[in-house]
């Protein structure tokens, strides 16, 4: 079986959407791609993709209901290729744009599937029985959402435990920031036999040029779930940028109650406290927690006049964070889906399909939150930025 092509194939399935333009310039020197818009507009507009519709709500997208009756069993001999493929889709907080965009490409390209939607609700305790479910389903592949779900169910590639995990099944993982980090994977080139994905932040290091490029700081403060091992990787990742770069972070981990989970009633004071501490900028991370608790918390900051940068696009989309460098969710779901259809339809085997990161990212602004707080942007910022409140009275 030849080696899976690299990813130019859905890149030109979804050049439809607009120019994509590789920009070499600068806003500080980020070096990073964006996708332009076309057609009528203010000239510079930035925007991704058009809007995800809602899970199902196409003329020919299948419901994902959350526990769908099974399917009877194939009868021997039928050829897979008879029948759709059956995929078990584990999310770790209800479905979301990737999803969308996942489900979008397998019906654009007419190939049938049976999704079995399995929502863990931010309950890790609930994967031992989640997996053997999966066992005695036997699916044709397993879609995981974001670190927790992943680790939990393939385990670390050093310690897998065939017992707990999943080791003879191909998983498909997204929205992984740090796959390397996590253990889910030795090396981005070294994958392991049953496991493939995406990951989707922007470099580190172009985030920090983002903010930047916005206003000049000192001192930048991060909330995070220190139960979370995507967030605890991202904000050990903010800290060595510190000592590098010479700025101060200032770290608010979220309590944790006697039930064992974050507290959200203290996103709040953690945002004063960040503020009262001198932060200039709230870096909100790959976190499910804050993603949660996202209207509380740019609340709390525009409260307190903090501007908050996103590197993740649902506290842009779903609350009101002033600005951020992301990855599109509902192409990041196509992204997923095309290394799904390589195992489903043309028989690759997981291990050989390279783990990527998404090599365009989106520039979004909240031009009325900066005017909320007095920090108007810069007209680079403004020119090049997707600015998704437009229309807000406070512009």
């Amino acid at each position: 079986m030849n080696a899976p092509p690299p990813f130019r194939r859905p890149r030109l399935r979804l050049a439809g959407w607009g120019l994509v333009l590789v920009l070499g310039w600068g806003l500080g020197g980020w070096g990073l791609g964006l996708a332009a818009r076309t057609g009528p507009g203010a000239a510079g507009d930035r925007i991704e993709a058009p809007p995800a519709p809602p899970l199902g709500s196409g003329p020919n997208s299948p419901p994902l209901p959350d526990r769908p009756a099974a399917t009877p069993p194939v009868a021997p001999g039928v050829a897979p290729e008879q029948r759709p493929f059956r995929i078990v889709m584990v999310v770790w907080r209800g479905a979301t744009r990737v999803e969308a965009g996942f489900q979008d490409y397998f019906t654009e390209n007419h190939i049938p599937i049976e999704i079995i939607l399995r929502n863990l609700d931010r309950d890790p305790s609930r994967l031992p029985a989640l997996v053997a479910e999966i066992r005695a389903l036997k699916p044709d592949l397993v879609y995981s959402w974001g670190t927790s779900t992943t680790l939990g169910l393939v385990g670390p590639w050093n310690d897998p435990e065939p017992q707990n995990h999943i080791t003879d099944i191909p998983v498909v993982f997204t929205l992984v920031a740090d796959p390397v980090g996590a253990r889910i994977v030795q090396s981005l080139d070294r994958a392991r036999a049953n496991v493939t994905g995406t990951s989707f932040l922007p470099p580190l290091a172009s985030q920090l040029k983002a903010i930047r490029s916005y206003r000049p700081f000192t001192r930048l403060a991060v909330i995070y779930n220190p139960l979370e091992a995507n967030s605890v990787l991202n904000v050990k990742a903010l800290r060595a940028a510190g000592d590098r770069q010479g700025f101060i972070l200032i770290e608010k981990p979220a309590p944790i109650t006697a039930a064992g989970v974050p507290d959200a009633t203290a996103v709040p004071r953690l945002v004063r406290e960040a503020k009262d501490a001198g932060a200039e900028f709230l870096y909100i991370g790959p976190d499910s927690f804050t993603a949660v608790v996202g209207p509380a918390l740019t609340q709390a900051a525009i409260d307190n006049r903090l501007a908050t940068f996103a590197s993740t696009e649902t506290p842009l989309r779903e609350a009101r964070a002033m600005f951020g460098l992301v990855s599109n969710y509902y192409t990041l779901g196509k992204f997923t889906a095309y290394k799904a259809e390589q195992i489903l339809r043309h028989g690759v085997r997981a291990g050989e399909i390279p783990i990527e990161t998404m090599k365009k990212f989106s520039l979004l602004l909240r031009i009325g939150v900066a005017n909320q707080i007095g920090l108007y942007p810069p007209v680079n910022i403004v020119k090049y930025a997707e600015i998704i409140d437009r229309n807000s009275p406070t512009n």
